[in-house]
């Protein structure tokens, strides 16, 4: 298990449709937030199936100002026009069935991430969330399970984006596996990497790294 702020053995594991375990606290704080990421051009069923199992299984994927203007991804509620926000849910217009399986979702978050995707390629509303990335800037090192969901956004499109693989990130929130689950917190994200031999990446003690990175 790689434990690393940014280093280049995160993005060998990312490109091949893994996920990492992304973790944030407000200043290094060990009390934050666990994040399953993966990039979206490379995401697969098996690695959507992994992310949905363990975590809140609400799937979101960042999208760009551009993004949005090509796809017609209108906002979900109004949002002011330097914020993000989720935009309204979609789902892959072709070979898709009910769109919640890890097959279906797979193939709507590589759409997401594909530059020849138009607003015929997908169906509204669905089963993955986009989600508009904030103007980037600075991310905050608080806790990514706060933030009106902005942190976490930032947070995993830098991640994505710092390996080269652009600002499109799939993520959830983790969620514990016990009888009354909850959002994880780093000291239990942490944990879920070593059992089951995950990357670990934290903003806490790379900001310079992970901080304006999008691209």
């Amino acid at each position: 298990m790689l434990t690393s702020a940014m280093s280049a053995p995160v993005a060998p594991g990312l490109q091949r449709g893994e996920c990492v375990v992304l973790l944030a606290g407000a200043d290094g704080s060990r009390e934050g937030g666990a994040l399953l990421v993966l990039a979206a051009a490379t995401t697969t069923a098996a690695t959507v199936a992994f992310v949905v199992r363990y975590s809140s299984g609400l799937l979101q994927v960042t999208v760009t100002d551009e993004d949005c203007v090509r796809l017609q991804l209108p906002p979900m509620v109004p949002w002011p026009a330097a914020s993000g926000g989720l935009t309204v849910s979609v789902d892959h217009a072709v070979e898709c069935t009910t769109g919640i399986s890890a097959s279906d979702r797979a193939r709507t978050i590589r759409a997401l991430a594909a530059p020849d995707s138009t607003p015929a390629t997908f169906v509204r509303p669905g089963h993955v969330l986009p989600y508009r990335i904030p103007t980037p800037g600075s991310l905050s090192r608080g806790n990514i399970s706060s933030g009106g969901g902005e942190n976490a956004a930032l947070a995993a499109a830098s991640l994505i984006g710092a390996c080269g693989l652009g600002p499109h990130a799939a993520y959830a929130h983790l969620v514990t596996d016990e009888s009354a689950p909850h959002l994880a917190t780093i000291e239990d994200g942490y944990r879920f990497a070593a059992e089951h031999r995950l990357d670990v990446v934290t903003t806490a003690t790379a900001p310079r790294e992970l901080i304006g990175s999008i691209s």
